[in-house]
């Protein structure tokens, strides 16, 4: 399940990125590791600990870090190896989009990008695919050292044929703004203070933590959970009559108090599970 949870979060491709030895100098292989490690503790020892709410995915405020990320966080850091912390309201942080991996690796390797951001929150936690940037249309943008990277974005959204698609996904990014490149907190950019708000299926928010007590309580982010397991466990995208069982699933997961191991067990003893697809005849015995 930890495996599982970490596909789901993309979590891997923090060490095939890259950033600029000038500005992060700090971001190597030792680091990329450290993140990675830290993200797979927290989710099997926060989010599959036993009797955990496993929406706590979204918004638990403890993590693990050994002394590299805790140096990023801003905590303290423990006497050897990880240790689990409480991040302070302070960090801005909580959950898996708090994760310093999971930032990094939606990162530019100079800058951030709300876009990617906001595309990976849109596809992975919302099970919602944008549309294509029409054709013509510039996507690379300026680097601009006088401008924030929202006020670089909200030029560019200026432009009626890009403002539509950057509508579904930008403000999910934005919220995670107060994050740099290497997913260290940050008050201003090139000297700005950083606007963090955004917003969630037309509710607004303010900043990561906002963003993840969200994403806890709405309906969609638990139906794509649900939607990406049911793949993961049954090696197969759904067909045409496997919604309803998806959605018994999430009324399991409810029934269950949201304790991730008691929904695996109602699934593997499931006709879900147990059943496979009919396969069509493709020629005589």
């Amino acid at each position: 399940m930890t495996a599982f949870f970490s596909e789901y979060a993309q979590a891997q491709q923090v060490l095939a990125v890259s950033k600029s030895d000038t500005l992060f100098p700090t971001f190597n292989a030792a680091l990329k590791d450290s993140m990675l490690h830290g993200l797979q503790l927290f989710l099997k020892n926060v989010v599959l600990a036993p009797n955990a709410d496993v929406r706590s995915f979204y918004d638990s405020n403890q993590t693990f870090v050994d002394a590299k990320l805790a140096t990023l966080y801003g905590v303290k850091a423990p006497a050897s190896g990880f240790g689990q912390v409480q991040l302070p309201a302070s960090s801005g942080r909580v959950g898996i989009l708090g994760q310093a991996g999971l930032i990094a690796a939606q990162s530019q390797s100079d800058r951030t990008s709300p876009t990617r951001r906001g595309i990976f929150i849109l596809e992975s936690l919302l099970c919602t695919t944008p549309p294509s940037p029409p054709p013509g249309v510039v996507v690379d943008l300026p680097n601009d050292p006088t401008l924030t990277m929202r006020q670089v974005l909200e030029m560019h959204r200026s432009n009626e044929v890009c403002a539509g698609c950057h509508a579904s996904f930008d403000p999910l990014g934005f919220a995670l703004e107060h994050f740099d490149p290497i997913g260290r907190y940050r008050e201003t950019e090139n000297g700005l203070a950083i606007d963090a708000t955004g917003s969630v299926n037309g509710a607004a928010v303010d900043g990561e933590a906002q963003l993840g007590a969200a994403l806890r309580q709405e309906p969609k982010v638990l139906a794509c959970l649900m939607r990406n397991f049911y793949r993961a466990a049954n090696g197969r995208v759904e067909d045409d009559k496997d919604p309803e069982q998806i959605k018994n699933l999430v009324q399991s997961l409810s029934a269950r108090n949201y304790v991730w191991s008691d929904l695996v067990a109602d699934f593997v003893a499931s006709d879900a599970f147990r059943s496979a697809p009919a396969l069509p005849v493709t020629g005589s015995m």
